[in-house]
């Protein structure tokens, strides 16, 4: 007889809360964008001088320095390397860092949470090492990481440093990352700089030096890009207003001629002069559609919302909306944006067509002349080495079969008439970047053409309008027309070996840009 025992004769039970050591081996599965995953290393150098400010800027000012903070990626040789000239850290420190979940002495910078740089590291790599020297110590420190030692080990982990004399004056922290988890190509290294001059703007305006791969980061900002109007000022109307007892404070604008895309429009969200958030859109400004729509609104007006007192993920990548916060925000915007809205939907340019097919053609051409003549794609065409006609094609089936039972088609048409009827459907893969940028798949028999585009491909990536996608797709489709109507008319042909080096021809631009990058 199962017995149910009443709280009189229950006993107290003592239990320990405890976290396994495993639980660091996680970290490299978190949901980081590799642009927050390197902001959690600046967040910490750039925290730790406002922190001692006053002490630094002392020390800079006998030698003419200034905060300097320098990110070196090397996927080939496998390490990254992230060095600031900031406060440094002495033992005191160094034990509160490796605290896991411990918050900072200050709670209201930009360290938040106490997990930051170990999260960000392990999302990195597996081995990372710190070597870091305090102003006005006289003790250096090295402590070396192993990530996968430490989560396969029972009990406590004793880090040992290794402690050396120095001077005074020195101050660094120097942290190495390798056997690094994930690598970054193409586009993405782009990305990475372009966000984290974004994410920075105010320290980079202020003075503080960034560095990605030994060039300093720069931040341009909206000021000249805004839209003058018939008083001969720039639009921008600045706003401020409580949301749940906490301050906003924002200014709205819209982009003037040439000056309008999806990329840049939208809310930037700030916290303590960091971007939380880029391209933010509420609805009662930009419209139901997620992440708006395509039209005049969603490509020009653009604006900073401060959040101080905001709650943040802990990737501080977006906010925590709290209670009813997300929708108060969205509906106070809605009013304060209203004239930015009407002026986006309202504001017609003229445009001297001929001038701008001209300044168009100009800058293709200076683009495209210096990628014809690079090295890249002299040694692309040099080294290049196909793989058989078969293996191509029947990797390529593979592909097409896995999409097609994976993926409805995002279209289905058919073309022409009678004899020259053919059915065509478009189908968008979203599996793997290094997939090839097109597939296409013909049948004489039942007249079928099949395409398929791989949306995660640098070149479609690269894309910011729907008139650039859809010049692409026509450019797909007819490619694969004539491709059917050729075969129709001349028999057999080889398309596969065509398409494996345009694959990789597509793919110049973007390698050419990371080159510049490192």
């Amino acid at each position: 007889m199962l017995k149910i025992l009443t709280p009189s004769v229950l006993q107290k039970i003592s239990m320990k809360f405890e976290i396994e050591n495993s639980v660091i081996a996680s970290y490299k599965r978190l949901s980081y964008d590799a642009w927050y995953a390197f902001a959690e290393f600046v967040d910490n150098s750039t925290q730790a001088y406002f922190d001692y400010k006053k002490e630094l800027d002392a020390e800079f000012a006998k030698t003419g320095e200034k905060l300097r903070i320098s990110i070196e990626y090397d996927g080939a040789n496998d390490y990254i390397v992230i060095s600031d000239n900031s406060i440094g850290m002495n033992e005191k420190d160094l034990i509160r860092e490796f605290k896991v979940g411990q918050p900072p002495e200050n709670p209201n910078g930009r360290s938040k949470y106490g997990l930051g740089m170990k999260t960000a590291a392990c999302w990195f790599g597996n081995n990372w090492t710190i070597k870091t020297k305090k102003l006005g110590e006289s003790k250096s420190f090295e402590i070396s990481i192993n990530v996968n030692k430490i989560a396969n080990h029972v009990g406590e982990v004793n880090l040992q440093p290794e402690v050396a004399d120095s001077t005074p004056e020195e101050h660094y922290t120097v942290l190495t990352i390798t056997d690094l988890n994930r690598k970054f190509v193409g586009r993405t290294l782009w990305k990475i700089k372009d966000f984290l001059s974004s994410i920075y703007r105010f320290d980079i305006s202020e003075g503080i030096e960034i560095k990605w791969n030994g060039k300093a980061l720069a931040w341009k900002g909206y000021q000249d890009e805004l839209h003058i109007t018939s008083d001969g000022i720039r639009f921008k109307k600045d706003f401020g207003f409580e949301v749940n007892g906490k301050e906003v404070s924002g200014w709205v604008g819209v982009l003037g001629k040439g000056h309008g895309s999806r990329r840049k429009a939208g809310f930037s969200i700030i916290q303590n002069k960091r971007v939380i958030q880029n391209g933010f859109k509420p609805t009662t400004v930009f419209g139901e559609q997620e992440d708006g729509g395509n039209d005049l609104i969603n490509q020009r007006v653009v604006g900073e919302l401060f959040l101080n007192k905001f709650s943040v993920s802990h990737t501080k990548d977006k906010i925590v909306w709290e209670d009813d916060e997300e929708n108060e925000l969205d509906k106070e915007l809605g009013t304060y944006c209203k004239d930015a809205r009407e002026m986006a939907l309202t504001l017609r340019f003229k445009q001297d067509t001929n001038n701008i097919l001209a300044k168009l053609k100009e800058e293709a051409v200076t683009v495209l002349n210096s990628e014809f003549q690079s090295s890249e794609i002299s040694n692309y065409l040099k080294q290049v080495q196909p793989y058989p006609e078969n293996i191509i094609a029947t990797s390529y089936k593979k592909t097409y079969d896995r999409v097609e039972e994976e993926n409805e088609p995002a279209m289905r048409v058919t073309i022409g008439t009678e004899g020259d009827l053919i059915h065509v459907l478009v189908y968008f893969s979203e599996k793997s970047e290094f997939d090839p940028y097109i597939l296409t798949e013909t049948t004489i028999k039942d007249n079928k053409l099949i395409v398929i585009i791989n949306a995660l491909h640098p070149h479609i990536q690269d894309m910011e309008s729907a008139e650039s996608l859809t010049n692409f797709i026509r450019h797909c489709v007819y490619d694969g027309v004539a491709e059917w109507k050729a075969i129709k008319l001349r028999g057999n042909i080889q398309p596969f070996t065509i398409k494996f080096l345009k694959d990789g021809l597509l793919r110049i631009p973007f390698e050419i840009e990371s080159n510049k990058a490192v």
